[in-house]
């Protein structure tokens, strides 16, 4: 028997695997392997034929298909922050090294002053540790 994992929402129209109905809020099942990790495609189904397929009750996949949902949607969040917040650390770097040495990278740094590329390296870290 094949295990399911209830993943959330699909954000679209879509066909249920299992019986072919439209359905214009999918849930989304993972299957599972024997360690329940996920295995294979994720698949969209209707509450009905989900909560067939994972022995819960429909209420029960509905409410873990939300908080599954709101779950993915947070680490989009959260993704999309630590990203943003990596860029402005690069564009910060590239600007204290422009400033400081005309260079754009560390190493283009390193090699334009004779320093080594760690001694660059912990100069622009402590500056960046000064920074408000």
């Amino acid at each position: 028997m094949i295990e399911y994992r209830v993943e959330g929402t699909a954000d679209h129209e879509a066909m249920c695997d299992r019986c072919g109905a439209t359905l214009k809020q999918a849930i989304v099942l993972a299957s599972m392997d024997l360690d329940g990790n996920p295995c294979g495609y994720l698949r969209y189904f209707g509450a009905d034929c989900a909560a067939t397929l994972t022995g819960l009750s429909q209420q029960a996949v509905r409410l873990k298909a939300q908080v599954a949902e709101q779950a993915r949607q947070a680490g989009l969040r959260r993704d999309r922050k630590r990203e943003a917040d990596r860029r402005l650390q690069e564009q910060r770097e590239r600007e204290w090294l422009q400033e400081n040495y005309g260079a754009d990278d560390m190493t283009a740094a390193a090699e334009s002053s004779g320093k080594e590329w760690l001694t660059v390296f912990d100069e622009y870290w402590a500056w960046e540790m000064r920074q408000p």
